[in-house]
Order: structure tokens, then C-alpha cells, then sequence
């Protein structure tokens, strides 16, 4: 009986949970319960052929867990906590093509997925961080989304990797669009920020001429 069988493993997941020495317990754990959530269980549809009720359910708890594990990253600065977090962050991310298929879901998926590539910059995995935001960009596009905080949140960040990298180039075309988009928005501190990001790139290509103007309206 898949409810059965879906309600057996959730046991078993949070039992593990607890346990931090059985990680890879926990890892085979969530990925048997991915699966049996996305079988053909006969549940009750939500929005999308491919989202069930069940999957709902395991998506809410995956985001608050994940919620709760960063918060408590952020509090403590503990790299197992967001370890943890990120358990489940790609617990969701697996489940993309449901999400993104589903109307309500999508920003939900979007949104992990932004957090989950700034997750990699604090593990200082910023290749990774990349990736992730690519594949972020990617998604964005391709739904033909109008562009919010999220896509600037990613396209800032990303920026500052690529001015790391030393890809100047790419860094201020990533930072530019932040800029405006803060500046637009009336949100002084993010612009100030970003400003200072792009002032560090125009410093190390020797575009002192540049800074001024952008020092200037703050």
C-alpha cells in the first residue's frame, strides 16, 4: 500500500533525522521517500498532472526543515546546519519538474534554488555557486518570468563570483542589473552595496573615472 509504505519511510526519516552519525542512512532515506511520493499513487491532483497531494506534503516539510536547519546556520555558523539544510533544499530541487509544472510550486522551487546557490558561496564552492545560478537564469527565461528580487538576489551575487574569479567583464554585466533595479526600487541599502561591489570591479581594471559617478548619488 503506497500511503502505508510513504507513512513508514517519513518514520524512518525523521528517526535518522536525529541521529547526525547516520547520515547516509538519512541520505537513502529521503531519496526512497522522493520516489514513492513521486509513484502513481492515485492521490487527489493539485494544480499540475504531476504534483500530488503527497508531494505536497513533503514539500512544505522539506522547506520548513530547510528553513529551520538555516536558520539555525545562521545563528550558530555551524556548517553542519546548513549541511543539513541542504538535505533537504535538494530534496526539492529533485523534485523540479513537478514544481515547475505547477503554477503555486513554482516560486517555491525558484526560490530554493536561488538560496541553494548562495548556500554554496558560505562552503566557499563558488563553481558550484555558479552552476546553480545558471541553471536558476536557465529556468527564469525559459518560463518567461517577469524579473523580481530573486532574479536580482542571483544576478548580484553572481556578479561578486565573477569579479573572485577575475572575469571583470561578466561581473559588471552582472552587477548592473541589480543596480538599477535597487535604485528603481528605492531600496538604499542593497543599492549602496551593489555599488561598492561594482566600485571593486571598475578599482581592479583600473576605471577610477567610473567610480564617481556611481559614489556620487549615495
Amino acid at each position: 500500500n503506497s500511503r502505508v509504505s510513504l507513512k513508514l519511510l517519513s518514520n524512518f526519516m525523521l528517526f535518522f533525522n536525529f541521529r547526525n552519525n547516520m547520515k547516509f542512512f538519512y541520505h537513502i532515506a529521503s531519496l526512497l521517500l522522493l520516489i514513492f511520493a513521486g509513484c502513481n499513487t492515485g492521490e487527489v491532483k493539485i494544480n499540475s498532472p504531476f504534483v500530488t497531494i503527497a508531494d505536497t506534503v513533503i514539500i512544505n516539510r522539506c522547506e520548513n526543515l530547510y528553513n529551520t536547519y538555516y536558520s539555525k546556520f545562521n545563528e550558530t555558523k555551524a556548517l553542519n546546519c546548513l549541511d543539513t539544510a541542504g538535505i533537504y533544499a535538494d530534496s526539492l530541487l529533485a523534485m523540479r519538474h513537478g514544481m515547475l509544472a505547477d503554477s503555486a510550486l513554482r516560486k517555491k522551487y525558484l526560490a530554493i534554488l536561488s538560496y541553494r546557490a548562495n548556500d554554496f558561496i558560505f562552503i566557499q564552492q563558488f563553481g558550484k555557486a555558479l552552476e546553480m545560478a545558471d541553471l536558476f537564469f536557465h529556468t527564469y527565461d525559459s518560463l518567461h518570468l517577469e524579473k523580481d528580487r530573486f532574479y536580482y538576489f542571483v544576478k548580484g551575487f553572481s556578479g561578486n563570483v565573477y569579479t573572485r574569479f577575475g572575469d571583470y567583464k561578466k561581473a559588471l554585466e552582472y552587477l548592473s542589473g541589480p543596480y538599477a533595479y535597487y535604485t528603481a526600487q528605492n531600496d538604499d541599502d542593497k543599492k549602496v552595496s551593489c555599488a561598492i561591489n561594482m566600485c571593486i570591479v571598475f578599482n581592479e581594471i583600473k576605471q577610477y573615472d567610473s567610480i564617481i559617478p556611481i559614489l556620487l548619488p549615495l
